[in-house]
């Protein structure tokens, strides 16, 4: 790597001073016709270049070089029970880095970085008590785009400690043969990614077996329960940690033994479980018989019911008064025999509502005009034990002080500030309405919260005055959440105006807030249209926002010639959407996908012209009136006629 002006007397080729005719093959950097940034290749002074000649990372691991056709091997050591990043750092204008962790033993890649972003990651946990030495393998990736056959890199390690993960009273128990014998629970117990936790279960003869378990401890709640029967079967599972339960009748004849495994998948958490044994229900005649028919059903008060039996045939009827205007709830806890059935019927004895889904529950307000009597039954499709709870609510009071004074039109709204507005209410002659004053670059977040006893709340939000034609830009009176959201990017303050209204009598709680809208960059920026499109193929952790989509230059396509190209994001955190288009911008015709509601957009074209077309890729975040942003990884491949 020649840095002067060449004074060979050979036949050099450069087109710099020098009068030789030599053919230099190495990196020079003399003040020719060379192109791309201009980078000095230091010859390493160490012999790294396989897996098998991987040395200690230097202890000030900066100004490293790679070459195009000499990877580095590093050896790096995870700290005991710790999670160790690796950043490989470097300019991706120069030429592009690759990185790779990989098992000490036989090289498994077991974390590789390839993107084109400036930054490659990899890390790994080591959930031991001792020190473990990992390789770390940084490459030079030739991607065609640049002239450099070198680049320099820094490697910045950061090690996590994780909370300790101390052994539990019933260790060892890390596998079937070693499972545990519990009867009536356990609690404080610790389950890690690399040690499994095994209970047993003895269930006597025609008993059901229900495990419910506490509170998962730990950064992801990542536990999973298995429930095996004697053969190694598994009857249940939790494996979302919605209800954390796991059950099973015992239907083999005799007495027999369940086991229980508890997984962890890369964390330290903490749990502990209650196991409970139900006899089987024998439908004994319980304490509200006999009342197996429509016409037969026993008043039932306020209050929960308990050791309550039914069946298929034995259906038990029910009658609770509901006063006008009240809100009336039942919900049933049954065993694992079987969930109960729960139905409400008219006054003829039709069936109007039923659900059999645990929490099995059903609800209704009394808007008649006069109290009511309302029947209601539970059922089983084989024989349960049940409890039933009832629970009534008295109507709010529309006609107490508004909170919110004379607030119910657009011209009397209440001005807040951003913060919880609680104890209100509406009816449907007197609605809310509220302004609030949204800073330039801001978004304002409205959510209605109730209960849903007496109604659901409507909220719409309008930026322009309804008697000057505004309609709502955005309104929302479908879901559980009862929000919405919109922005400011008029470059100046606006006042935004929130509108509540309901059908009926509804008391409710009101939430405002606004927050500043994104401006993240990733390190392609600015790569805001075609003519600043970025040429990378493969990155990863790009952003995208309303206001900012990206571009990337695909090259001409040749007849033949075809494009497949992969989005991936987080759909929950903001749609994102591709497609390709042309120079100008506009739609390239027979794109497939890219429009999906999913968290992957694939985008496929091939060229079936005569002639070479030349695509951009266009990726946009979807629909969020220019507030909001995403981060997505971007695989791009075209393929050339053979």
């Amino acid at each position: 790597t020649d840095t002067d002006a060449d004074t060979d007397t050979d036949a050099d080729t450069d087109t710099d001073a020098d009068t030789d005719a030599d053919t230099d093959t190495d990196a020079d950097t003399d003040a020719d016709t060379d192109t791309g940034p201009l980078i000095v290749c230091v010859p390493e002074l160490v012999d790294n270049d396989t897996f098998a000649d991987a040395i200690p990372l230097p202890a000030d691991p900066t100004g490293l070089f790679v070459e195009s056709d000499d990877p580095d091997f590093w050896i790096v050591e995870v700290p005991p029970n710790s999670e160790l990043v690796i950043d490989v750092l470097f300019d991706p204008s120069i030429a592009d880095v690759d990185a790779v962790l990989r098992a000490p033993t036989n090289a498994y890649p077991l974390d590789p970085s390839r993107t084109s972003t400036g930054r490659e990651r990899v890390r790994y946990t080591n959930l031991t008590d001792t020190p473990a030495p990992y390789v770390l393998e940084v490459s030079f990736w030739p991607d065609g785009l640049h002239a450099a056959d070198c680049n320099v890199y820094d490697v910045v390690l950061t090690p996590t400690v994780l909370d300790a993960c101390v052994p539990d009273a019933h260790e060892e128990d890390d596998t079937e043969a070693e499972a545990v014998l519990v009867t009536d629970g356990a609690t404080g117990l610790t389950v890690r990614p690399d040690e499994e936790d095994w209970f047993r279960f003895d269930v006597p003869t025609g008993q059901g077996i229900e495990i419910l378990f506490d509170p998962i401890g730990g950064p992801r709640d990542d536990v999973d329960i298995y429930l095996y029967d004697a053969n190694g079967l598994a009857v249940d599972a939790d494996l979302t940690g919605i209800e954390r339960r796991v059950d099973d009748v015992n239907e083999t004849g005799g007495p027999t033994t369940y086991t229980m495994s508890v997984t962890a998948e890369d964390t330290c958490n903490t749990y502990g479980f209650a196991v409970r044994y139900v006899p089987e229900p024998l439908c004994a005649p319980d304490g509200f018989e006999e009342n197996d028919a429509f016409g037969a059903a026993v008043p039932l008060g306020a209050g929960t019911h308990t050791g309550l039996t039914a069946d298929d045939v034995d259906q038990d009827y029910y009658a609770v008064d509901v006063p006008n205007g009240h809100h009336v709830r039942l919900s049933t806890t049954s065993t694992v025999f079987g969930n109960a059935i729960l139905t409400r019927y008219d006054s003829a004895g039709s069936v109007v509502q039923s659900d059999h889904l645990r929490p099995v529950a059903l609800e209704y307000v009394n808007r008649t005009g006069s109290d009511e009597t309302i029947v209601w039954g539970v059922r089983g499709l084989q024989c349960i034990d049940y409890d039933l709870t009832v629970e009534l609510d008295a109507p709010p009071d529309c006609a107490a002080a508004d909170p919110l004074g004379a607030s119910h039109t657009y011209a009397q709204a209440y001005v807040a500030t951003p913060g919880d507005l609680t104890g209100l209410w509406v009816d449907p002659t007197r609605p809310d309405w509220i302004s609030i004053e949204v800073p330039s670059d801001h978004r304002l977040f409205v959510e209605a919260t109730s209960d849903g006893s007496f109604d659901d709340p409507q909220v719409h939000l309008y930026t322009t005055d309804p008697a000057s034609g505004g309609f709502p830009v955005v309104s929302d009176d479908q879901d559980l959440g009862f929000d919405v959201d919109w922005p400011n990017v008029s470059g100046s303050p606006a006042v935004f105006t929130a509108n509540i209204a309901s059908w009926y009598c509804m008391p409710y709680d009101l939430h405002l807030r606004t927050e500043p809208c994104y401006t993240s960059d990733d390190l392609l920026e600015p790569n805001d249209s075609p003519a600043e499109a970025s040429t990378v193929l493969e990155a990863y952790d790009l952003v995208v926002s309303d206001r900012s989509p990206d571009y990337f230059d695909l090259g001409p396509v040749l007849p033949g010639g075809s494009v497949d190209i992969d989005v991936r994001f987080l759909h929950a955190e903001g749609d994102i959407d591709a497609d390709l288009v042309d120079v100008a911008g506009n739609p390239i015709p027979g794109v497939g996908g890219g429009g999906s509601a999913t968290d992957d957009e694939r985008v496929t074209w091939t060229n079936n012209g005569s002639a070479p077309v030349h695509p951009w890729l266009e990726v946009i975040h979807y629909g969020s009136g220019g507030c909001f942003e995403n981060t997505y990884d971007l695989e791009i491949q075209v393929n050339h006629p053979e």
